[in-house]
């Protein structure tokens, strides 16, 4: 008996693909808030408000405007390890491939994400692809593929309760209200998404045979037969950000909900149903001083609590240090679940860059299995001006 039980266990390890890992997705994720650990809930006062808390709305007035913002993200292979991986890389044995590149995420994004906010009103449009591949398991091999296309729109309003923070004009200049506000935000979006999550036995024949396929004359006939679908949906947003202002500082505490009670597309093509977008809960809490040359802030995330992980992968810290405002320059540092994030903005008033290093969690556990990244933002022809 024991021996049949062991033999039993062995066939399962063996033969079947580990545990599935998972990369927590996002719709849009803010590229300042990346490098900031996207520690990012109780602020999102940047284009990508709509994308982390819709309450946030309340604490924004006049009007801001992005009109072209393009976003790149790639492996990152800074580290001298990762290097050597590719160094008298073999040619054409698969075994040996597969063992230099076992555990080295791929991974290719671009997005855009222009955005317009009228005081408590804000749109976004949007369009973001995302490619990752990877393969896991030494014994048996499995190559994780993760395509993700998405593109639509996002809109949200939110009322506030008092005045704290907002800017009034009196007896000729500004004045800083100071004291309370909350605010609660409402936002409704559409997407179609576009999306093949597969994983593939490195060494099985799925993948060949739906290349050698003679009546797969197209790419379309290939991804379809490789599991590619395409849908659409309706989703919805909630959140709510408390402030207490003075004359320089901020101390304030964002919730949301985002997708409540999961986002479901609606088949419309291909051969496999498009995968929800899952409801994230968020929480977090944010520190902030300016005293016009520089500001400085410290914030606080923990996210997605809705989600049975490692209490570790939902601690976000955040630090932003800016000098000037435009022109200017900020510096971002971050604790992302586990892994330190950085990077910079230069501000030149009618564009953006901004630029660093974050990872990500693609295991199951904290720490497990990193994905580490660079990042490049451009944002163009950003206005920003108040009645």
């Amino acid at each position: 008996m024991m021996l049949k039980t062991i033999i039993v266990f062995l066939f399962i390890f063996l033969c079947c693909p580990v545990l599935p890992a998972k990369e927590i997705h996002y719709l849009g994720r803010s590229p300042q808030a990346l490098l900031r650990g996207d520690a990012f809930t109780a602020l999102a006062d940047d284009e990508y408000t709509l994308f982390y808390n819709p309450g946030a709305l309340g604490s924004h007035h006049g009007v801001s405007i992005s009109t072209f913002n393009p976003d790149i993200g790639l492996t990152s292979v800074m580290d001298q390890e990762d290097q050597d991986r590719f160094k008298d890389f073999p040619d054409n044995d698969a075994a040996k491939i597969a063992e230099r590149v076992m555990g080295f995420p791929i991974y290719l994004h671009a997005g855009i994400f222009p955005s317009i906010k009228m005081e408590s009103f804000g749109l976004s449009l949007f369009a973001s692809l995302s490619n990752s591949f990877i393969l896991r398991n030494a014994i048996h091999p499995v190559l994780s593929m993760e395509y993700l296309y998405d593109r639509g729109f996002v809109a949200g309003y939110a009322h506030s309760f008092g005045d704290g923070g907002k800017r009034v004009f009196r007896h000729h200049k500004w004045h800083r209200i100071t004291g309370p506000r909350t605010s609660v935000g409402l936002a409704v979006k559409h997407i179609n998404r576009s999306a093949l999550v597969e994983d593939f036995d490195f060494f099985g024949t799925k993948i060949l045979n739906a290349i050698a396929n003679p009546d797969n004359n197209d790419f379309s006939k290939i991804r379809d037969q490789l599991g590619y679908g395409e849908g659409e949906a309706w989703g919805v947003d909630a959140g709510t950000q408390m402030m207490y202002a003075t004359q320089n500082s901020d101390i304030s505490m964002g919730f949301s909900i985002m997708d409540i009670g999961d986002t479901r597309y609606k088949h419309r093509g291909g051969t496999k149903k498009v995968p929800k977008q899952d409801m994230r809960v968020n929480w977090g809490t944010a520190f902030s001083q300016d005293f016009g040359f520089f500001d400085y802030t410290f914030s606080f995330d923990l996210h997605p609590l809705s989600e049975d992980i490692d209490f570790g992968r939902k601690v976000h810290l955040g630090f932003d240090f800016g000098i000037l405002s435009s022109p200017g320059i900020r510096v971002h540092a971050g604790w992302n679940a586990g892994y330190v994030s950085y990077g910079a903005t230069i501000d030149l008033w009618i564009f953006r860059l901004t630029a660093g290093f974050y990872t990500v969690e693609l295991g199951t556990k904290y720490k497990e299995q990193p994905g580490k990244r660079g990042l490049i933002y451009l944002s163009l022809f950003n206005f920003s001006f108040e009645p």
